[in-house]
């Protein structure tokens, strides 16, 4: 999704249906916040979500952590290394899996 700081319009959201990664920002500030992120994954039903622009030290702690983002969601995959083989997931009644990539 890029620097994404608002929710997409209408037809924007149409093209983004049936997708099954989907990158989103979720460090708020300059992008989408936790809870904008959320708003918009429930918009476009992705399989598998990815957080992205979210706070690390040194230089970006202005940004919400991922840790914030990802509290509470259940099905959380931590990536144990830098590559991981792009499958196409099982989709879950409503809900996506999330992929913390290492960074």
């Amino acid at each position: 999704m890029g620097d994404l700081g608002a929710i997409p319009g209408k037809e924007e959201l149409l093209s983004l249906q049936d997708l099954d990664y989907v990158m989103v920002p979720v460090g708020g500030t300059y992008t989408l916040d936790p809870q904008g992120a959320d708003r918009l994954i429930s918009m476009i039903g992705p399989r598998v979500v990815i957080p992205m622009h979210y706070g690390m030290k040194p230089g970006l702690d202005k940004l919400i952590p991922v840790a914030r983002y990802i509290e509470g969601k259940d099905d959380v995959i931590h990536a144990a290394s830098v590559e991981y083989a792009m499958v196409k997931p099982v989709k879950k009644a409503g809900r996506p899996a999330y992929l913390l990539l290492k960074p």
